[in-house]
């Protein structure tokens, strides 16, 4: 079984996430946990903020990891993906 949590990094998604790994350990599941990001790319932009914003989202995604962790009872180690693109798309194309 396998079970897939989408995150916005908010208190939500968090409160989300904790039950998702309290059924990951119960069903002995697979979890993955993804988070997208967007950025609009402009013409004559000096600067591309891809990078910057790719780092920062998997920054705060492991910080959040970090902070759940220790729920984390299964043999199961969560896979988690930092995804490019619109968050619909991207997150269903993760899950095909």
């Amino acid at each position: 079984m396998k079970i897939l949590c989408p995150t916005d990094l908010s208190h939500h998604s968090k409160i989300a996430l904790e039950y998702a790994i309290h059924m990951a350990n119960d069903f002995k599941a697979e979890l993955h946990i993804v988070c997208a990001y967007e950025v609009i790319k402009r013409t004559g932009s000096l600067i591309d903020l891809e990078d910057v914003v790719r780092k920062n989202t998997e920054e705060d995604l492991a910080k959040l990891l970090s902070g759940v962790a220790p729920l984390i009872v299964s043999d199961y180690l969560p896979i988690s993906k930092v995804l490019n693109g619109p968050a619909v798309d991207a997150i269903l194309n993760y899950a095909r």
